[in-house]
């Protein structure tokens, strides 16, 4: 590698001066992107760098009339955007195939040294730059050339003619506009100055990336960095970078995906967008007040949906798309699922794992030494430092020596007993919706505790919208999982097809379909293995590895089994596969035929309004035949409401109800009354299942 390095830097120096001294255009320009992708600083390459400045000068003065010309065209091609014209580009752009150049592209971002935003040849020098600032203060300016500032900049961040000039610093005004820095009565209107200026004059473009790269590089304040990111994510909706800054835009984005919470979505998102973009070019659409003020209600987010038995699939999501139209404008299309079927499909989710930020680590030892230890809490700083690197090691430590990690609801109980220890009105120093809450989890009034957490994944209603629902998990540290595949099943439809098998396993694999006999757990993963390395069971440890073994056990199991190792061997499973012949499909099959838990949606609720016991919750499962009531365990059905004997059906904030009528009038298990009441916090999305299974079957009588 060293070697091949000073072989193609050594041609390079060559091609730099070759350049030199031709002062030719094209060498020029073969030189400059030889300087970029090697990473050269040396003398003769700031002289390309220089040549290069002088050459574009020199072009932008002669082509600003063009630039007129071409500007009044694209006025005239230019249109307001709508729902169905944004739907359409987006499909578009959802089609295009892989593009080797883009991909390159990419590749060359991921050099940090390279392609660092300081060292994009086009931007202005410091002192250029602060020219006109007082002397006194010129010095700090420069340092913040490319860092938030509070104030409209004083030229430019490109080299760019004076006229241009003024135009960008209208940009940067209405950036810090928009973001709340500076104050205006329309903040969005301000927005879609920006973006349709960058439509109608391609020139500035670069400038826009640069000035919002600045607004939120280094941001102290979270309103206003969230709002460029909105920006930043609907100009790579809009418009593309230039061949020149694209890797330096690139590089930018991927060194802040690695962020915590929306702001890491939001650079995913607009690497995802700027992938479409760059290929297709500027859109031909002004984005809307409309358009723009829905990024205000709500996050545009980019999402991974995972497909039983198909790759997954990444779809950048709007805020004014709801589920619905992600399913009917992306997911089905992208399915190859017909108008007809696409109520029958949907998207579900469940709670991904917590993720870690920069301070959490501190966090977490200040919340153990509370309530384990507080005379640690001084040394916890010297902890962090050490740790750092290694934290689950430390707190795999610190649990056996002291207990788990505190639950919120103790954090909470701390923060009241900490509180009355410092001062008889403790609980005063608390908001009072706070108290309220950490009441009804200390028992201390007679108010229900909160419905139980969901153990499985469930489907979300066609009107929700999934930026709510990131922002939601977001603000926990949580990323939702979420998949897209059937929903519904018709009466008289054979839901073990060909078809829907892939599903079938994918839902016993996440606990979906519960599998409680530990001989038919073993038989279904051996199967799964098989197939899944071509028809031979995975005896050796590199083989469980490529095909994802483990990933293919239910949680509750992987537990059971105490599975540690993605490569681990499993006793039960491979004694499993050494009986295994005939048709592999027909055997699993059989067995899912006698799981009671196969084909459902599943719910969760309180058994009890006044218990805290983690067992005291129950699961409603929901299929073509109607609701059907398990234990925690979902064991066995213990009751079953079918749809004929459901009168009514509804929700509120916190439970779901149906009105049952059943000729025996025979009581049932829950409930001794005609109406029935499961306490969850899943009430609408519960009701818009039952919704949904009412009106196809509805449909098919």
């Amino acid at each position: 590698d060293f070697q091949v390095r000073m072989r193609a830097q050594i041609e390079a120096q060559e091609q730099i001066k070759l350049a030199l001294r031709s002062k030719d255009e094209s060498k020029l320009k073969g030189a400059m992107a030889a300087i970029q992708e090697l990473g050269l600083a040396t003398g003769d390459a700031k002289a390309v760098m220089a040549e290069m400045r002088i050459l574009e000068e020199n072009q932008a003065a002669a082509s600003r009339e063009a630039a007129k010309v071409e500007t009044a065209k694209l006025r005239q091609v230019l249109k307001a955007s709508t729902p169905e014209l944004r739907s359409d580009e987006q499909y578009k752009i959802s089609q295009l195939e892989e593009n080797d150049d883009v991909s390159k592209l990419f590749q060359f971002a991921l050099s940090n040294d390279k392609y660092d935003m300081g060292k994009f040849y086009r931007i202005r020098e410091d002192a250029d730059f602060v020219e006109f600032i007082e002397e006194s203060k010129r010095i700090e300016a420069a340092k913040h050339k490319l860092f938030h500032q509070n104030s409209v900049i004083p030229k430019s961040l490109l080299r760019l003619q004076e006229e241009e000039n003024e135009t960008a610093k209208q940009l940067n005004s209405a950036i810090l506009q928009y973001c709340g820095d500076l104050s205006h009565p329309y903040p969005s209107a301000q927005a879609q100055f920006l973006f349709l200026t960058g439509l109608e004059q391609p020139n500035l473009v670069d400038e826009v990336f640069l000035q919002l790269c600045k607004h939120v590089n280094g941001n102290p304040k979270p309103y206003s960095k969230h709002r460029g990111f909105i920006m930043m994510c609907i100009a790579t909706r809009t418009f593309p970078p230039s061949t020149e800054l694209a890797p330096y835009l690139l590089n930018f984005l991927i060194n802040k995906k690695v962020n915590v919470g929306m702001i890491g979505n939001y650079a995913a998102l607009c690497l995802n967008q700027l992938n479409g973009r760059i290929q297709i070019g500027p859109s031909s659409l002004i984005p809307d007040i409309d358009f723009i003020d829905s990024y205000n209600t709500r996050p545009p987010i980019l999402v991974t949906f995972k497909r039983p038995g198909l790759s997954d699939v990444e779809v950048a999501i709007s805020p004014d798309e709801n589920i619905g139209n992600v399913i009917q404008d992306t997911l089905a299309p992208i399915g190859n699922i017909d108008e007809t079927e696409e109520n029958v499909w949907g998207v579900y989710v469940i709670d991904g794992p917590q993720k870690p930020d920069a301070n959490d680590l501190k966090r977490r030892l200040i919340n153990f030494y509370r309530k384990y230890n507080p005379e640690k809490l001084k040394y916890v700083d010297s902890y962090v430092k050490i740790w750092a690197d290694n934290t689950e090691a430390l707190f795999g430590t610190l649990e056996k020596k002291y207990g788990p990690e505190p639950t919120p609801e103790e954090l909470d109980a701390l923060e009241v007993r900490e509180g009355a220890k410092n001062n008889l009105l403790g609980r005063l120093k608390m908001s009072v919706i706070k108290v309220h809450e950490v009441t009804k989890r200390l028992r201390m009034g007679g108010e229900a505790v909160r419905p139980p957490t969901a153990k499985t994944p469930w489907p979300l209603p066609y009107w929700v919208f999934l930026g709510d629902v990131y922002a939601a998990m977001a603000r926990q540290k949580r990323q939702p999982i979420l998949s897209f595949k059937r929903k519904l099943y018709a009466e008289g439809e054979n839901i073990f097809s060909k078809e829907n098998l892939p599903q079938l396993k994918a839902e016993v694999a996440s606990g979906e379909i519960n599998v409680t006999n530990e001989a038919d757990i073993g038989l279904l993963t051996a199967i799964t293995m098989t197939q899944a390395n071509g028809g031979k069971f995975p005896s050796t440890s590199k083989e469980r590895t490529r095909v994802g073994a483990v990933s293919m056990i239910p949680h509750i199991w992987k537990e059971k089994w105490n599975l540690k190792r993605p490569d681990q061997n499993i006793e039960v499973v491979e004694q499993a596969a050494q009986g295994l012949k005939g048709d592999l499909d027909k055997i699993y099959v059989d067995v899912l035929k006698g799981l009671p838990t196969t084909g459902m949606s599943f719910f969760y609720f309180n058994k009890s309004n006044y218990t805290t016991n983690e067992k005291e919750y129950w699961a409603c499962g929901v299929d073509r035949k109607g609701l059907h009531i398990f234990d925690a365990d979902r064991n066995g059905i213990l009751e079953t409401y079918g749809f004929r004997e459901i009168k009514e059906f509804g929700a509120a904030d916190s439970f779901f109800w149906i009105e049952v009528v059943r000729a025996n009038k025979n009581k049932n298990i829950l409930n001794p009354g005609q109406k029935v009441y499961l306490k969850t916090f899943q009430a609408w999305d519960m009701m818009a299942l039952v919704y949904d299974y009412t009106h196809l079957l509805a449909g098919a009588t």
